[in-house]
């Protein structure tokens, strides 16, 4: 029987490398993009069983992303679990 896949799209290396060892061993198959371009493309060849994605990313930043997710036949039904280290103080 196939592992549920699982896609995280974080520029943060480490915490990708983080949730990664997290969901592995809770036993889904994870896959990892460091941009929201590489994260499409992955979203597209691999049709995870839910997306996990940053807010704050270099490039086109999260929610202009999941934008394009949802605009794709292809991905438009993966759910999208947005995530965010920002904090505000003040």
């Amino acid at each position: 029987m196939a592992r549920p896949r699982v896609l995280i799209i974080d520029d943060d290396a480490d915490l990708r490398q983080t949730l990664q060892m997290r969901f592995t061993a809770a036993g889904f198959e994870v896959f990892q993009a460091g941009n929201g371009e590489d994260g499409i493309a992955v979203a597209r060849d691999k049709h995870p069983f839910a997306i996990i994605l940053d807010v704050n990313m270099p490039g086109i930043n999260g929610f202009e992303t999941c934008r394009r997710l949802r605009a794709d036949p292809k991905t438009q039904d993966i759910p999208v679990l947005m995530l965010t280290t920002c904090t505000r103080v003040g």
